[in-house]
């Protein structure tokens, strides 16, 4: 799926696009350099089914095959190691799965020009103009790492191994610039930002991408050298531009990486130095991170999570929460997903930082299987109660998708909680699912003949095929949350939602929307033949305990849903 949303992006935006299936039809059709109707570059995801991307990458970089021909690496892994690892693998540049196509577009097209630009120095001839950002004059990243580079050198063999401080910046909420004044004024105060971080004295310089700029200063002999680097920046904002006639004052993110401690290349030092950033705007906007090498910082707390989690379950801190699934189709009847709690030490541990260390650990199989258990004593405990909640969903992880037991802890637990297999169903990654399609269909075919219901959750983010989706039976798509988030704001987004909702009817399958949170979304969705909803907007997930509650809120939704307007607005809007 995730391959035909990509490549239908890029032909809508004027890309000639070339699918292949996997490596051994990418290898069977790609010709040596020179040859007639070779692409002018490779897109290849880092999770493929059979030979990872890294490892593809790294064959045609030892094979000479590449040569000349550019390689962005998309991945979904945005940790330190993996874009390390996709730029050893020798990836030009990386992208981190998103539906930003306008992005994508664009860093597609800047790579291509950095190809240009190297083609055309090795000739006895003045440097393409593409060098520079023509708004403001900077370089472009390219130029930026290659004297990055330069400014590091420089400093290892000088008098003092002056250190290198990197700085990544963009400007916070600048979007309301755009809205409130119109994209010519927008741009032309960037020229000025431009201008004014110039005056700060950078050794190199460059504008990324939109609003986002690089700096580098050299000669900071010591901590206090690169925090005075970051002071002049921010002073540079400390009065306001004129825009048309009005003050406007700009605050900024700010990313902060320093050689040699925080990498010892330039293109380890900006990539973290990103990563700063997005911790920055995380933290509220407006702030200095910097960069913190995540294996020495969060190793300790890790350990002492992974000791915890070992006697977690006994001591009774692992629970589950509930949140309901809402269809507007008027049978009565609701659904909720069970979603399991931490609570240690007197504070919930967020399931994104436990469910990796339960994952690594090989904890998460024996958290599932309680997990399906418990969830299924309590849909029998509500039935038994009146309640018209008619069926759980839980999550199952890829560890434990093969393992032969699996099938054996579903069957035991409808058997206990006296219910029929429609009443639960199992929630299968994308990218899970996909990654042994021969051994999922027969298990999954085991499942489907007990009735369970079978979901992919985050749909759309994963690398699936048409054909390979089509032997699985599936039951339920769910449409991740980042393409609902994005309606009404984002128009790629909208059309991704209405291919996915298109897919599912033409395969007979059903689709829930997962994070909704506005009415806005909501309407968009049930306009686009959406009948089924998750999200914040009808409850957030509760204790079993809550379970009132839960009926309270679905039956407010659907009362709600019952008087809305049905043709007030579109994905088209």
């Amino acid at each position: 799926m995730w391959r035909y949303l990509v490549s239908s992006a890029l032909r809508e935006r004027g890309f000639a696009v070339e699918e292949f299936d996997g490596a051994e039809s990418l290898l069977a059709s790609l010709g040596p350099p020179g040859t007639p109707g070779r692409p002018d570059m490779l897109l290849i995801d880092a999770l493929m089914p059979g030979v990872s991307g890294f490892e593809l990458c790294r064959h045609l970089c030892a094979s000479g095959t590449l040569q000349d021909t550019p390689v962005l690496m998309m991945t979904s892994l945005d940790d330190d190691s993996s874009i390390s690892q996709a730029y050893e693998s020798g990836a030009t540049d990386f992208f981190i799965k998103s539906t930003h196509w306008t992005l994508l577009a664009e860093r597609i097209r800047q790579v291509l020009r950095q190809v240009e630009l190297r083609t055309s120095e090795r000739a006895p001839r003045a440097a393409s103009p593409t060098a520079t950002d023509e708004l403001t004059g900077l370089p472009h990243r390219s130029a930026f790492l290659a004297e990055l580079e330069r400014l590091i050198e420089a400093g290892a063999h000088g008098p003092q191994a002056d250190r290198v401080a990197v700085l990544v910046l963009d400007m916070d909420r600048f979007r309301a610039v755009n809205e409130s004044f119109g994209l010519r004024t927008a741009d032309e105060l960037l020229a000025r930002v431009a201008r004014r971080l110039a005056g700060t004295g950078p050794h190199a310089a460059a504008r990324l991408l939109g609003d986002k700029f690089a700096l580098a200063y050299g000669g900071c002999h010591d901590e206090t050298g690169i925090g005075a680097a970051v002071a002049r920046v921010r002073a540079a904002f400390a009065d306001p531009f004129d825009v048309e006639g009005q003050e406007c004052f700009l605050s900024v993110s700010i990313g902060v990486a320093g050689h040699p401690d925080d990498g010892d290349s330039a293109v380890l030092l900006l990539t973290h130095a990103e990563a700063a950033l997005g911790e920055a705007k995380e933290n509220g906007r407006n702030q200095v991170m910097r960069f913190v090498h995540r294996e020495a910082a969060s190793g300790r707390r890790r350990l002492d999570l992974n000791n915890a989690l070992h006697r977690a379950l006994e001591r009774g801190q692992i629970s589950l929460h509930y949140q309901p699934v809402l269809d507007v189709r008027g049978s009565g009847s609701w659904s909720v997903e069970a979603l399991m709690r931490w609570k240690h030490d007197g504070h919930w541990v967020p399931p994104s930082e436990f469910i990796p260390i339960a994952e690594e650990s090989g904890l998460i199989v024996p958290l599932g299987e309680w997990a399906i258990r418990q969830a299924l004593l309590q849909l029998a405990a509500w039935q038994a109660w009146g309640h018209s909640v008619g069926m759980v969903a839980v999550n199952i992880p890829t560890q434990h998708l093969g393992r032969s037991t699996l099938e054996a802890t579903i069957r035991n637990a409808l058997d206990e909680a006296g219910l029929p297999g429609r009443a639960l169903a199992i929630e299968l990654t994308e990218s899970g699912l996909m990654h042994d399609v021969d051994s999922s269909v027969e298990q999954l075919a085991r499942f489907d003949a007990m009735g369970v219901q079978i979901a992919i959750d985050d749909f759309g983010t994963g690398y699936s095929s048409l054909s390979r989706l089509t032997r699985l039976p599936i039951d339920t798509l769910k449409i991740d949350r980042s393409f609902v988030q994005q309606l009404g704001i984002a128009r790629e987004d909208a059309a991704v939602v209405k291919a996915i909702i298109g897919l599912a009817r033409g395969l007979s399958m059903d689709v829930v929307a997962e994070g909704v949170e506005t009415e806005e979304q909501f309407a968009r969705l049930r306009a686009a033949g959406c009948h089924r909803f998750q999200g914040y907007l009808f409850s957030r997930p509760r204790p079993a305990s809550e379970i009132e509650a839960m009926e309270s809120a679905v039956r407010d939704s659907l009362a709600r849903a019952t008087g809305q307007s049905r043709g007030v607005t579109t994905l088209q809007d």
